[in-house]
């Protein structure tokens, strides 16, 4: 009992903090063109006391609530976040390959930021 109680707390310790430094600050969707539109989605991340190991940061698209998350895209995997510091990432999604729900123009998108460990935070932005 007791060694399970050790290797809980351990997982903890060494997991927990994996992205507990690492905030979604925003998630920017931008539109450009007439009919044919190409997005460019940008997702900030900010570090308080500095993140240490790469941070992935997976979107997922959507219509509404009633419907279920789709991958969108994968950004490159940042390697580290100072202290105070901010870094953004942006994904471009031109007409052609974009999610069917993003031609009609109303849709929200889902980043998730992961780190080390598993350890993941999220954040939901709809647009318009």
């Amino acid at each position: 009992m007791r060694i399970i109680a050790v290797v809980a707390v351990l997982f903890l310790a060494l997991c927990a903090p994996a992205l507990a430094d690492v905030r979604i600050q925003n998630v920017f969707i931008n539109a450009k063109g007439g009919q044919t539109v190409e997005y460019n989605v940008r997702v900030t991340l900010t570090s308080v006391n500095g993140q240490q190991g790469p941070v992935g940061i997976q979107l997922f698209v959507r219509g509404s609530d009633s419907e279920s998350w789709r991958p969108l895209g994968t950004m490159a995997p940042i390697g580290k976040v100072p202290a105070g510091w901010k870094v953004s990432r942006d994904l471009f999604v031109p007409w052609a390959t974009a999610d069917p729900v993003m031609k009609l123009g109303r849709f929200e998108i889902k980043a998730v930021a992961t780190g080390p460990g598993g350890a993941n935070v999220s954040t939901v932005q709809p647009y318009p």
